[in-house]
């Protein structure tokens, strides 16, 4: 538990002069009071909740990355979706961020995509799509937006995804120090504003945490916060992967006519790829 540091200082002080029998109160002439009265007399009071948003997001980072495992893990999920009216679909990725490397097999449109993107030391970024087994023809690649581009963008989503509240910690990220107390469906939440600069991203961000232990319980999205244009996610669980506690369940429902788009639901795999 955290402790308010002047009030520690205080206290320590009181003792100190209670046990030497030099404490005197208004210049009175009753006994001191012995050091375990004085303490009794003025208990230490605890503050275990963070003040400001940044403290909830590192306290939130120590709930479901205790080890610090993040930044140079290899961690291998997959995820079931579910979208109304449709079929399932399992994603299965690898994230090494070690070895500064992204995998994913999905399946578009009826066909298995295989997508591995790769960085060097330099930042420089290499990218490997297969369709069905194959290299598809760029016209292909473009209708299943695994061209070049709409693949790091897939990367890009998988990994911010799965990787808060870690990634709230990546240059560009702006957040506002007030924290919200806010009821989700009855249940009490701190609520933490998060916007991006300009080059790195235009969406603006909610994310809610629980009270007692900072683990996030929920998030959500706006493209225009004015309109109403976003989405909000439930988050439901945890499952332990590669050392990180994650979100078991994702269900998004979209701000207008509060539509619900699907749930996505992770586990672990071997993550066994070339």
């Amino acid at each position: 538990m955290r402790r308010n540091s002047r009030w520690n200082l205080w206290t320590r002080a009181l003792l100190l002069v209670a046990s030497s029998g030099l404490l005197l109160v208004g210049c009175s002439a009753e006994p001191s009071p012995s050091a375990t009265e004085a303490q009794e007399a003025a208990p230490v009071e605890e503050f275990s909740l963070p003040a400001s948003a940044d403290e909830w997001i590192e306290r939130s980072i120590a709930f479901h990355d205790p080890d610090g495992r993040w930044a140079n893990g290899r961690f291998a999920i997959q995820q079931r979706a579910t979208r109304p009216g449709g079929s399932d679909r399992v994603d299965r990725t690898l994230l090494d961020n070690g070895a500064s490397r992204f995998w994913l097999e999905t399946t578009r449109d009826g066909a298995q995509v295989v997508l591995d993107v790769r960085s060097d030391d330099a930042g420089n970024e290499s990218v490997e799509v297969t369709v069905d087994g194959e290299t598809p023809t760029p016209q292909r690649a473009a209708e299943l937006r695994f061209d070049e581009a709409g693949a790091l963008r897939m990367r890009n989503y998988y990994v911010y995804l799965f990787g808060l509240p870690m990634k709230l910690r990546d240059p560009g990220t702006l957040v506002d120090p007030l924290v919200q107390d806010v009821e989700v469906d009855g249940r009490s939440v701190k609520r933490v504003r998060v916007s991006y600069d300009p080059d790195v991203g235009s969406d603006v961000w909610y994310f809610d945490f629980d009270p007692e232990t900072a683990e996030m319980v929920g998030y959500r999205f706006y493209h225009d916060e004015g309109a109403d244009d976003g989405e909000w996610i439930e988050l439901e669980g945890l499952v332990e992967i590669g050392g990180l506690r994650l979100p078991e369940s994702r269900t998004w429902y979209r701000f207008a006519g509060e539509e619900l788009l699907g749930t996505d639901t992770l586990s672990e795999w071997d993550g066994a790829v070339e």
